[in-house]
């Protein structure tokens, strides 16, 4: 990709590896967070969904939690679906271990993605 172009506050890189355009100040990178019930157990469990582009080999997405903003771990995630969406992205999907009633204080989320083009 070429230098960021659509002055949406999303850098190029970023916009690649999740299959977004920088063409458009429309075409965001977005996280979604959820309640699901674990399947078969009914407890609500954090769910947590994006989008990558399918051609952006070498890049590497890594879900991080923080209770502070400062120190980040690697998130307590199963994987739980990939699907297509016959568009050159996929939506990837993770699920917590630990049922959202017992997940303590606050808890930030990102995507660390590194790579290189």
């Amino acid at each position: 990709p070429v230098p960021h172009q659509d002055g949406d506050g999303y850098n190029a890189f970023l916009e690649y590896a999740m299959g977004t355009s920088d063409g458009s100040n429309t075409s965001t990178p977005a996280l979604q967070l959820g309640n699901e019930a674990i399947a078969g157990g009914g407890t609500e469990h954090l769910a947590i969904e994006f989008r990558i582009n399918l051609a952006a080999v070498g890049i590497s997405y890594t879900l991080q939690t923080s209770a502070d903003l400062s120190d980040w771990d690697a998130a307590n995630l199963i994987h739980l679906s990939t699907t297509n969406n016959g568009d050159g992205t996929a939506t990837l999907k993770y699920q917590s271990t630990t049922p959202t009633n017992e997940l303590s204080g606050k808890n930030f989320y990102r995507i660390q993605i590194t790579g290189t083009l």
